[in-house]
């Protein structure tokens, strides 16, 4: 089961609580999309942190599913990257 929750509405507490929750579940099918899990230096970075709560979902998801790095930066990586950000601006 999955609640979609509306992240703009949050306080800044609230968000910051909720990012330190979500990096516990930093490559576990409960990870929420809130807490970064890449590292700063992640060549995909500014595509990542951009990237909606739901689209950094879907590629943590991804990646975990196909046992990848979460900080690994292979044509694979980028391929998943970009194709659910290309759903994402497309509206699927």
């Amino acid at each position: 089961m999955s609640i979609k929750v509306g992240l703009p509405d949050v306080t800044f507490n609230a968000l910051c609580k909720l990012t330190e929750v979500d990096r516990e579940f930093i490559g576990s099918p409960d990870y929420m999309g809130v807490a970064q899990f890449w590292e700063w230096s992640h060549p995909q970075n500014t595509r990542l942190s951009r990237a909606s709560v739901s689209a950094r979902r879907k590629i943590h998801a991804a990646l975990v599913k196909d046992g990848l790095d979460l900080n690994g930066d292979t044509g694979i990586h980028r391929s998943i990257i970009s194709i659910v950000l290309e759903k994402e601006e497309q509206g699927l």
